[in-house]
């Protein structure tokens, strides 16, 4: 992207005359960090990213480069020490006899601990995940309080989701 410049005009056919342009590919990147820079700054000021001004603390273990996440037995060993106000959880899975699943073994050990520590838990899934089955059990659904979907909960599930407590809620697209 050109940043504050207007972009070089592409064509197919080469030309011998030089194209005009308000700026140069290094002004457009010397914007951008600048910009980069200010949005910095701002926040610092404001706490993590402008979200949030709190300690944050990165559990440790194997790193799973392909799913970007951490696992193992270290990670359920720092987690067993953590107790937690609300623990946001990924599944695999949503299924209303079921429950809760996932595809790996490390990961559902570690989303246990999570809800067992958590004063609530939230699992996000979207319409892919609900009314499928995985090879791990993380949990029953009355041991969650929320499902955050993009999609509702299937009809035939609403009288027994209510009876164990579970709050499913629709996000809806910014």
């Amino acid at each position: 992207s050109w940043a504050g410049c207007t972009p070089p005009k592409r064509s197919s056919t080469p030309s011998i005359l030089p194209r005009s342009r308000k700026c140069s590919a290094k002004d457009a990147g010397q914007k951008r960090a600048s910009a980069w820079r200010r949005r910095r700054r701002v926040w610092r000021r404001r706490g993590l990213n402008g979200l949030l001004s709190a300690e944050v603390y990165f559990l440790g273990g194997r790193v799973n480069a392909k799913h970007y996440r951490v696992g193992g037995p270290f990670a359920e060993k720092m987690m067993k020490s953590f107790y937690v106000d609300k623990a946001f959880l990924s599944m695999d899975g949503v299924l209303l006899h079921k429950g809760l699943t996932c595809y790996d073994p490390e990961r559902a050990e570690l989303a246990k601990h999570f809800i067992e520590n958590a004063n609530e838990s939230i699992v996000l899934a979207d319409h892919s995940k609900v009314g499928i089955s995985t090879l791990c059990k993380v949990a029953d659904l009355k041991e969650i309080d929320m499902v955050i979907s993009d999609a509702a909960a299937p009809e035939e599930w609403n009288e027994e989701l209510q009876a164990k407590g579970v709050t499913w809620l629709v996000a809806k697209e910014l």
